[in-house]
């Protein structure tokens, strides 16, 4: 095992796998991307300035905490810091993921409503996928598909991360146990 002065562990996997609830249940201090990323956009409304923001925002994050945990779906060169280890989440239980990521992706709509009617109203049709990419609901994407999607999605991040280990939810809290 390494030894680190600090350590910061990166926890990616495909949408909806878990990553957030996942980090709820860690014995260190952990943080989502996506609520860096969405705090970011509320205040600078630009890409540009949001990832300054983001940048500025994970180094306070850094200096104030030895041991630090990311969950996110940016992949390797989108990362604003480099990890030291590197999981993919997965999930085995297809059917519950499935049912639980349209539950989800509901509720996202629902959350955002007044935002994606203005998307369906103004943009142009060969954009709205741009706003959805990820939402099952809006893809309506087969029981098969969605699994075939799944594996694609991990194959792809395991490219990008080749060294990483691909592990449960609870695969990866024994293995951060031991890092602590």
């Amino acid at each position: 095992m390494m030894i680190y002065n600090r350590m910061i562990i990166y926890i990616t996997g495909a949408s909806g796998s878990g990553k957030t609830t996942l980090l709820k249940s860690l014995s260190v201090k952990a943080y989502d991307l996506d609520d860096i990323y969405e705090n970011n956009w509320k205040k600078h409304k630009r890409i540009d300035t949001v990832q300054k923001g983001v940048i500025k925002d994970i180094n306070v994050l850094l200096s104030e905490h030895k041991n630090i945990v990311f969950v996110g779906l940016q992949g390797k060169d989108n990362l604003p810091f480099t990890p030291d280890v590197t999981y993919i989440l997965i999930r085995k239980d297809y059917e519950q993921y499935y049912r639980d990521k349209l539950v989800r992706d509901l509720n996202l709509l629902c959350k955002y409503k007044n935002e994606f009617e203005e998307v369906f109203k103004k943009k142009p049709f060969d954009e709205f996928r741009n706003n959805f990419w990820s939402n099952d609901i809006v893809n309506m994407k087969s029981f098969d598909e969605f699994k075939k999607y799944v594996e694609k999605m991990n194959n792809s991040i395991k490219k990008d991360f080749p060294t990483a280990e691909i592990l449960t939810a609870s695969e990866i809290i024994k293995k951060i146990k031991t890092l602590f």
